[in-house]
């Protein structure tokens, strides 16, 4: 009777010890921050959330699973040179991505050591564009700020516009589809985009 009462004292001892940490390994009560919690993709606000939680915790493994098979990026007019590119594809986006949370620029730069982003939708409809029935178009307001791991940081609120697809078609699963940057003479979130692509 009395080893069954040590059993089960030293069984509450050790499960103890497994939940509240052990003393002897002090460095084992670290709190790691929880994962980033992201929402079914059922509509496109639910993307949009999506993707401001990608930004913010800096998350490039889950940063394909709201693009469409076939995004693009669209550079604002105004900030397209002569010989430059006007777009990103989708392999160049998530090279953009890849960079700016993790890795770094290819010629340097630092990668973001904070970021948060603020999308605020401004109006939304029917993607009134040839060949693009069933996609949604969103006004949005993008509210970016960065800040570098070399201390250095950046804010730009822009418009854009955001056009939404479901894929598989009929499946009631949205992407984003095209990310189209509007004019707001800010020409700092280009550089970004730019100088953290690799092509």
């Amino acid at each position: 009777m009395r080893s069954r009462t040590l059993l089960v004292l030293l069984g509450a001892a050790v499960l103890a010890l497994a939940l509240g940490g052990c003393i002897f390994f002090p460095d084992d009560d670290v709190i790691q921050p929880p994962a980033p919690k992201y929402l079914a993709p059922i509509s496109p606000e639910n993307v949009i959330k999506n993707l401001e939680t990608l930004y913010i915790s800096r998350d490039f493994t889950q940063y394909d699973s709201v693009l469409a098979a076939g995004y693009i990026f669209r550079f604002q007019p105004a900030d397209i040179t002569a010989g430059a590119p006007d777009s990103l594809i989708r392999v160049e986006e998530m090279n953009f991505a890849e960079n700016l949370f993790q890795r770094g620029g290819p010629d340097g730069a630092p990668p973001a050591s904070r970021i948060g982003l603020v999308i605020t939708k401004t109006g939304s409809g029917p993607d009134p564009r040839f060949g693009h029935a069933g996609w949604l178009r969103y006004n949005v307001s993008t509210n970016l700020t960065i800040t570098f791991s070399d201390g250095n940081a950046m804010a730009v609120v822009s418009p854009a516009l955001f056009y939404f697809v479901q894929e598989p078609a009929g499946s009631g699963m949205w992407r984003l589809a095209e990310w189209a940057d509007q004019p707001s003479g800010k020409p700092e979130l280009l550089e970004v985009r730019r100088e953290y692509t690799v092509r």
